[in-house]
């Protein structure tokens, strides 16, 4: 169940054990409550995500600014950095990794103001941008990405935000247009 505490509204377990007074036979109600705050965010966390094909998923706690990493993909390229706030994911992330001409686009886009005004709209937002790949070819060295942020529930506490690498999808539908103008 949930419960309000010092770190605000959390998920809690609380385990009974009643046993008789060895003096008196009365009957003695031992009780703990144990945080599954974390535990119970990732199963929600990876339940939403199950519809998602994802190289790497996480949340931010937006009230403590806390982002943890849930599931990434060994092989997937530009981790999520863990151990910093969100809001300055952005300015290590798109510096490093975002293909030169889309990171002005992506600085803004990835701001948490500009998350929380597009998540007013809509349940969820997208951002399309490129990803610097040393792998792929000189004269195409980036990944098509899709970078899609939610609300894991109507609380608004925890932003879940994961990337797809959307690469294929794109050079097929791009080959399918060609054909269609030939």
């Amino acid at each position: 169940y949930r419960r309000h505490t010092g770190k605000g509204l959390i998920w809690v377990h609380t385990r009974v054990a009643m046993l008789p007074d060895p003096d008196s036979g009365d009957i003695l109600a031992f009780y703990y409550t144990r945080d599954i705050n974390e535990e119970k965010i990732l199963r929600e966390v990876m339940s939403s995500l199950i519809t998602f094909g994802f190289d790497n998923a996480a949340y931010a706690d937006l009230q403590t600014e806390k982002v943890r990493l849930v599931k990434t993909r060994p092989e997937a390229l530009a981790q999520p950095a863990e151990s910093c706030p969100f809001q300055d994911i952005a300015g290590i992330y798109v510096p490093r990794y975002v293909y030169q001409e889309d990171q002005e686009r992506c600085r803004f886009e990835f701001t948490l103001k500009n998350i929380r005004e597009q998540l007013e709209k809509t349940s969820a937002y997208s951002v399309y941008f490129r990803l610097h790949d040393d792998r792929m070819p000189k004269e195409k060295p980036y990944r098509y990405m899709r970078m899609l942020f939610f609300y894991l529930n109507a609380e608004k506490r925890y932003l879940v935000f994961c990337r797809s690498d959307i690469t294929e999808q794109i050079e097929k539908e791009q080959q399918q247009r060609l054909k269609l103008e030939q």
